[in-house]
């Protein structure tokens, strides 16, 4: 089973870990893709700069770069696949020319291919995602008006693309994350196909399909949250052994957006039914953007335990959140993030033998910086 569901952690059969990031020291017009990876005895390599944005990229005056990403899936054997968007702006934050997403590859992890483009679209939630298998790669995005998905497939382990569509609603779609086992790939995105419109915005659901063959066909797309006059986004997936499929997300409905809480739905017939959504978390309403609970992201391991990690405000400064359970019991949660401040963007996965739950996140201690924690 390959997991896949790091985002910008991946581990080894070795139990190296793999960490992407971005990072615009060298020049803050342009923010390049860094990667680090560990040894076996804990070690963090110093990062290397992966991308050459400030040679690839033109910016005009008042102007500047926006990268997503990076994304990462990492084979047993080492193989590193990383995608990762970039557009340019004007002052006012309007794009110049329609995202660009962008794939390369190392199998050494040290030594990465030059960027390849393999779509041409994608939006502000990430702007891709990418899953891996065997040597069937996947790099899921939307085009440039965001109401089409669509993967970027490879069988060849990442040498070739060809462009297959998942789904074609004339509706708005963001924020797409897969996740591929046993040749079959599965894909979750917010879709407001069904929303309806409240506060004057049209409400989204989570959305899935799947595919049976790696990636070039598409079943048709299915509503897991079925909220309509809620709104239901930030989704994460992840697979195990036995046919288990895994989803997150977060969801206003309780409260009208005063207070996001968590849910999790889950499957164990490979995504062909789904069980009703369980509400993880409880938290105060909060004033303002009302966003409590944002950005989960979920692994699981082959006895079916499933992991969860999440940015936290209910104190008033975000934290990182972990929590975990098995066939609906759910232990109590817990901060990882220790006395780190103003944490975003967790990401969880776990290394391919299921002993270690591997954990990474934005804070600031001195500086804006990417932090690491191993849960056993």
């Amino acid at each position: 089973m390959q997991e896949a569901n790091g985002f910008q952690v991946g581990v080894d059969s070795s139990g190296r870990a793999y960490v992407g990031f971005r990072d615009a020291h060298l020049d803050p017009r342009f923010p390049e893709i860094y990667l680090t990876r560990s040894d076996a005895s804990g070690a963090w390599s110093e990062p290397a700069k992966i991308s050459d944005l400030a040679a690839q990229v033109s910016v005009g005056p008042d102007q500047q770069v926006r990268v997503n990403g990076p994304m990462l899936a990492v084979s047993p054997a080492g193989t590193v696949h990383v995608t990762w968007g970039v557009f340019v702006e004007n002052a006012a934050g309007d794009p110049v020319a329609p995202r660009q997403t962008f794939y390369q590859r190392s199998t050494d992890g040290v030594t990465f291919s030059a960027p390849v483009l393999v779509a041409t679209g994608g939006d502000d939630f990430g702007g891709a995602t990418i899953c891996q298998a065997g040597t069937m790669v996947n790099i899921i995005s939307t085009d440039t008006t965001r109401k089409t998905l669509h993967a970027a497939h490879s069988s060849d382990d990442g040498l070739t693309f060809t462009t297959f569509p998942i789904a074609t609603s004339v509706s708005a779609k963001e924020a797409p994350v897969c996740a591929m086992d046993r040749g079959i790939a599965w894909v979750v995105w917010q879709d407001d196909r069904d929303g309806v419109v409240v506060g004057g915005l049209k409400r989204r659901d989570v959305h899935l399909s799947r595919s049976l063959n790696g990636g070039t066909t598409w079943e048709p797309e299915v509503n897991l949250s079925n909220t309509p006059s809620s709104g239901s986004s930030d989704q994460s997936l992840a697979v195990s052994a036995n046919g288990r499929v895994h989803v997150v997300f977060h969801d206003d409905k309780d409260d009208g957006n005063l207070s996001w809480e968590m849910y999790y739905v889950g499957s164990r017939d490979d995504g062909v039914t789904w069980g009703a959504p369980e509400k993880l978390t409880t938290t105060p309403a909060v004033l303002g953007d009302g966003v409590n609970i944002d950005l989960p992201s979920v692994a699981a391991t082959d006895d079916g335990t499933v992991y969860v990690v999440w940015q936290d405000n209910r104190s008033g400064v975000f934290e990182t959140f972990f929590k975990w359970g098995t066939d609906g019991e759910w232990a109590r949660e817990y901060v990882i993030s220790g006395q780190t401040r103003a944490n975003f963007g967790p990401s969880i996965t776990r290394s391919p033998d299921g002993t270690t739950i591997h954990a990474v996140w934005t804070g600031l201690s001195t500086s804006r910086e990417v932090f690491y924690r191993a849960l056993r």
